[in-house]
């Protein structure tokens, strides 16, 4: 006899099978917990990776650009070393043509200072000319008036009144002349004495000015060797410094091409 339906039994056959899917939840769950983990780490893994391929990328284009950014820096200084070299280049061709300048100017007022030597040397010797001749008018002037007079004293003979008119009139026109004469040499005397004080103050101006040029192109010449000095000082630097910069473009492309073999081999 069949028994009847127990309303209990679909219960009690659903809490068996709930708690036998209960453990395989849980053991679902444990096992997948660590596959869950390893994921967790193959994904940090793969992130610091891919770090490590950033920092290696970022360290790559750093050795790449810096011979690139040596190259810029050392062009620079190598500029700038040439722009003083041609600097003191221009300087010094300034220089030398000042001290063309300073030399020609020089000689010129040597001429010049000759030339008013001589004017004065000839003012001079006019006036010691002139002195002459006025002392040989008044030896002239005395030796007739002596004259006249020992004829005014001889009598009074008709033949020497001739004479005497002439000598008078000689003595009046002697005496004129030395007259004009005096004039003349207390004129040129003055004259000589204003461009006797005029070409000395010159000659002195012109000997200042000769000194003052003399110092200066003393000191151009000096000027001239220590730029020399200091052209050739950086002739010499700049020579080293393309020697210095070639080695180190050198050592450079070693060292970037040892960086693209390593990171070759890294990328293998």
């Amino acid at each position: 006899m069949p028994e009847p339906n127990d309303p209990k039994k679909p219960t009690l056959e659903r809490t068996r099978v709930r708690k036998s899917s209960a453990p395989d939840d849980v053991r679902i769950r444990r096992i997948s917990a660590p596959v869950q983990q390893a994921g967790a780490m193959d994904n940090g893994k793969a992130r610091s990776s891919r770090r490590v391929r950033s920092k290696t990328y970022d360290g790559n284009q750093e050795e790449t650009q810096s011979p690139g950014s040596h190259r810029s820096s050392s062009s620079s200084s190598e500029s700038q070393i040439k722009y003083e070299n041609d600097r003191l280049k221009k300087a010094l061709a300034q220089s030398s043509s000042n001290a063309k300048k300073w030399e020609t100017e020089f000689q010129t007022l040597k001429n010049n200072n000759a030339r008013l030597t001589a004017a004065l040397q000839e003012s001079a010797v006019n006036v010691e000319k002139w002195k002459e001749q006025l002392n040989n008018y008044k030896e002239d002037n005395q030796r007739l008036r002596k004259k006249l007079a020992a004829s005014a004293g001889s009598g009074g003979a008709k033949s020497n009144s001739t004479e005497v008119s002439d000598l008078e009139k000689r003595v009046s026109e002697l005496e004129n002349k030395l007259k004009r004469k005096e004039e003349e040499l207390s004129r040129i005397t003055q004259h000589s004495t204003d461009e006797l004080h005029v070409l000395r103050e010159k000659n002195a101006q012109l000997s200042k000015k000769l000194k003052t040029h003399e110092d200066k192109l003393s000191d151009d010449v000096n000027n001239n060797r220590k730029q020399n000095e200091e052209i050739r000082n950086y002739e010499g630097k700049l020579k080293q410094f393309s020697e210095t910069s070639h080695e180190m473009e050198s050592k450079l492309r070693e060292l970037f091409t040892l960086q693209q073999k390593m990171n070759g081999l890294m990328k293998s």
